[in-house]
């Protein structure tokens, strides 16, 4: 189990059984437990719906952390926002996006709403769409953007990367550049494969 998961588990475990001892003590010396456990039992369920919206969050965090749909430093996507993984709590989870700004989202959305990984496999895709003139021949085109592919670095050779025709505009053709890097090299790659595809169309006209 994950390491938080094993302390709140643990925390949970011995306050009942602290709870419990102290009953079975109270019986033990001959005190009648009914009316202390009926106002146990309301007092429990006053304090619930006090924290409703804590008790959510802290179910969320431990459906999170036995699912493990992430892990610390992971960039992910939610509904709640895009960013890296900085802390992982029992009520919330903390992103921090590229430009400096801090989320804190309820584990209660978390875990009732979509989760999009982008480390979790290891490598990333990368994705480009440019357009050119239906004066510029196809099969120039494909190969201009697959010589960008090739002078760019650390792209993965596997997958294979790929160059397509998307779709026909009305004045331009769309086409697409399709291939895989590193996620920790993402932001570097990208922006390198896109000056790269820009310096192979100037050199084929």
């Amino acid at each position: 189990l994950e390491a938080k998961l094993q302390k709140y588990l643990l925390t949970g475990v011995r306050a009942v059984m602290w709870l419990v001892s102290i009953l079975i003590f109270v019986d033990a010396m001959g005190i009648p437990i009914t009316s202390l456990v009926a106002l146990l039992s309301v007092f429990t369920l006053t304090i619930s719906l006090a924290v409703q919206t804590l008790l959510s969050n802290v179910a969320g965090g431990l459906i999170l952390l036995s699912s493990k749909p992430f892990r610390l430093g992971d960039y992910v996507e939610t509904d709640g926002g895009c960013g890296y993984v900085r802390d992982m709590r029992l009520a919330v989870t903390v992103l921090e996006t590229r430009d400096g700004c801090r989320i804190t989202i309820p584990n209660s959305m978390l875990s009732g709403g979509t989760i999009s990984n982008y480390d979790m496999l290891g490598r990333r895709r990368i994705e480009v769409k440019v357009t050119a003139g239906y004066d510029a021949p196809i099969p120039a085109v494909l190969q201009a953007l697959r010589e960008a592919v090739d002078a760019a670095e650390k792209i993965l050779p596997e997958p294979e990367p790929d160059a397509v025709v998307i779709n026909y505009g009305e004045s331009s053709i769309e086409y697409g550049v399709y291939c895989w890097c590193l996620p920790e090299d993402y932001w570097t790659v990208r922006p390198a494969l896109t000056e790269q595809i820009k310096y192979a169309f100037d050199a084929r006209g």
